[in-house]
C-alpha cells in the first residue's frame, strides 16, 4: 500500500515499552541493593546507638536519648524506603544502582504488591521456614532472575 505523503506523521508509542522490552537486573546489582538497603535501614540506627554509648562507663545506665534518636531514625528511614518502593518501585539503593521493581507484566508496582506481599509475606513471614533465606537468594540465578518473594508478589526487578 502506498503511503500518503500528506498524512499526519504517526508513531507506535508503545513500541519497546512492554514487559518483553525490559532488561532484567543482574544478580550483582540486586545483591548490592539488598546489602546497601539493609546497611541504611539497620546500620544508621545501630551507629547512633553505638555513638550514644561512647564515653559511658560499664556501670552507667542506657542512653535514652540515643535510643530515642535511633528509633526515630529507623522509623523515618523505613517510611522513606516504603514510600519509594510503593511509588517508584525503588528503595534508596535500587535508585542509586539503577534498578526498579515492576509487576510481572511490566507495569508499576503498588503499595500492596511492593510492600505488603513482597516484603511482609515474601520476606518476613516466609523467613520462619528453615533455609528459606538461602533458597530465596539462590533463586536470583534462575533464568528469570526472580526470587521466591518476587514470585509470591508477581514482581520482577529490571534495569531502570
Amino acid at each position: 500500500m502506498a503511503m500518503n505523503p500528506y498524512a499526519a506523521p504517526s508513531a507506535d508509542l508503545d513500541a519497546g515499552v512492554g514487559a518483553e522490552a525490559q532488561t532484567l537486573a543482574g544478580a550483582g546489582a540486586r545483591f548490592a541493593a539488598h546489602l546497601i538497603d539493609n546497611m541504611i535501614v539497620f546500620g544508621v540506627p545501630a551507629m547512633i546507638l553505638a555513638l550514644g554509648g561512647i564515653g559511658k562507663g560499664a556501670n552507667e545506665g542506657p542512653n535514652h536519648i540515643a535510643e530515642a534518636v535511633a528509633g526515630l531514625a529507623f522509623l523515618i528511614i523505613g517510611i522513606y524506603q516504603l514510600y519509594g518502593l510503593s511509588t517508584r518501585g525503588q528503595s534508596l539503593a535500587k535508585r542509586w544502582l539503577g534498578v526498579r521493581i515492576v509487576k510481572q507484566d511490566g507495569g508499576p508496582v503498588s503499595f500492596g504488591s511492593a510492600v505488603m506481599v513482597r516484603l511482609l509475606v515474601g520476606q518476613f513471614l516466609l523467613a520462619i521456614i528453615p533455609l528459606y533465606g538461602l533458597i530465596d537468594a539462590l533463586c536470583i540465578f534462575r533464568d528469570d532472575r526472580r526470587c521466591l518473594h518476587d514470585q509470591v508478589a508477581g514482581t520482577k526487578v529490571v534495569v531502570a
